[in-house]
């Protein structure tokens, strides 16, 4: 059932992007390049170009650099303090976007320290009358735990 569950998933995303098109906001949590590429996987998973690579940020205290301060991803309904950052458990964040278009406005920034730091672990795009918003950010770790700058953060990315 895995295989025909994962071929169904990827033959319906058009419909999931058509959504976003008519207003809606499509969150997608990180995905292994292999999972996500349209080489490896065989289907589009953006509104515009993303290529997810093998990045990742292992240090669950690495420095967190905010581009977009006013952006509403931060803002609302909660305001992301530097706090919400602390206490993370295992790392960062997982398969970071390599490539994208310039549609999308890079949040925020990571990186292990010593290493280059990628400019895509929360990226948004608008994408007609919706919002398309790709999260390389380990949530899933941090959620599992309740951790409360993660609840935040997430509270963040589906509120519209």
């Amino acid at each position: 059932p895995g295989s025909r569950t994962w071929k169904a998933a990827r033959a319906a995303f058009p419909r999931l992007l058509s959504f976003v098109e008519r207003g809606g906001r499509l969150v997608v949590l990180y995905h292994k390049d292999t999972e996500f590429n349209l080489d490896a996987a065989g289907f589009v998973g953006a509104p515009y170009p993303l290529r997810v690579g093998k990045g990742r940020v292992t240090r669950e205290d690495a420095p967190v650099e905010i581009i977009e301060a006013g952006h509403r991803l931060l803002n609302f309904p909660n305001k992301i303090q530097p706090e919400d950052w602390d206490g993370w458990v295992q790392e960062r964040g997982l398969y970071f976007p390599e490539d994208y278009a310039p549609e999308y406005t890079q949040v925020i920034a990571m990186g292990d320290p010593g290493r280059e730091k990628s400019r895509g672990a929360l990226l948004y795009a608008r994408h007609g009358n919706g919002d398309y918003i790709y999260c390389a950010l380990a949530l899933f770790r941090q959620l599992d735990s309740l951790h409360p700058g993660a609840c935040r953060i997430f509270a963040n990315l589906v509120s519209r």
